[in-house]
């Protein structure tokens, strides 16, 4: 299955136009191309050289609250810090252009590209790590695939995946993260997102005093949110979760350490996430389990 060009494996792409946006772009525009098709992540594109950068929502989300907290010269991460919609509201895009960003964003700026011709294989290697999403091609016509296209198509060819692989419970796969990162309830949704990104990584659980599993604070809650509504980034988690119409803690997506690999892709696709939470009987989580993990476990 490596050696399957992406272009075949994946035919939908072919219909799939890219969404994308240039390099002077004014930033509220590219915020509500995000929010207009429902993604993540879009292209900046410059005339003469194609593709110079990706940029996502935490993208934006980060420049706007380095913008905020600079000048109340205090720390992101300061708890005693209570955010004020209507100052945060002061520090919105103004007019910032997508290539003002890319030029503060050394994280925007690094993407991936392949050739046409690459292999499932060869995408598998990119994504299989920190990397969400990769260029299949370059200018106008190329396609972006991401991790979410990768898993799909898998789970819907498990009689050609090693049977024994996906018949082994996950936390004998020495493929969880153990290291949970998580915030509180009463964590400011700018906070959250701003330790986000310090970390490099895509989602938070969040636990109540218990330290229960009650939530999970990702990038994919961002979808939705337009300049008018980022004042609604001051919100606690739950109460942010609760306007962006996400989910609600009866709906978390969990698997235990003892279920099948197999299961657990069928979770990641169902739901249409990009992680599960691993959790003891006492719903405390004890690792993570995301999608690059199966990109690298089943595609090794």
């Amino acid at each position: 299955m490596k050696n399957v060009k992406v272009a075949e494996a994946l035919g939908a792409l072919a219909s799939r136009k890219l969404i994308s946006v240039e390099t002077k772009t004014p930033l509220k525009d590219v915020l509500r191309t995000l929010h207009t098709n429902r993604i993540l992540s879009v292209p900046v594109m410059e005339n003469d050289k194609g593709c110079v950068g990706l940029v996502d929502v935490l993208d934006l989300v980060k420049f706007t609250a380095l913008q905020f907290f600079t000048s109340q010269e205090t720390s992101v991460m300061d708890d005693n810090l209570q955010v004020a919609p209507e100052l945060f509201r002061q520090f919105e895009f103004e007019d910032r252009t997508a290539g003002d960003l890319l030029k503060q964003s050394p994280r925007s700026r690094n993407f991936q590209v392949l050739d046409k011709e690459a292999t499932l294989g060869d995408v598998a290697k990119v994504l299989s790590h920190d990397t969400h999403r990769v260029l299949i091609g370059q200018g106008r016509d190329a396609k972006l695939v991401s991790q979410s296209d990768i898993v799909r198509y898998l789970s819907e060819r498990k009689d050609q995946l090693d049977r024994q692989v996906l018949n082994t419970p996950v936390g004998q796969l020495n493929i969880i993260h153990e290291r949970v990162l998580h915030v509180s309830e009463h964590t400011t949704t700018i906070k959250a997102f701003c330790h986000l990104v310090r970390n490099n990584v895509s989602a938070l659980a969040v636990l109540d005093r218990q330290q229960k599993l009650i939530g999970t604070i990702s990038a994919s809650d961002l979808r939705g949110i337009t300049d008018e509504s980022l004042n609604k980034l001051t919100l606690p988690v739950l109460d942010f979760l609760k306007y962006t119409e996400r989910k609600a803690p009866a709906s978390l997506i969990r698997c235990s350490p003892d279920e099948k690999l197999d299961m657990a892709i069928n979770k990641l696709v169902e739901a249409k996430v990009h992680r599960l939470w691993v959790t003891d009987e006492n719903e405390k989580p004890v690792g993570v389990l995301a999608l690059s993990d199966v990109i690298r476990t089943v595609l090794a």
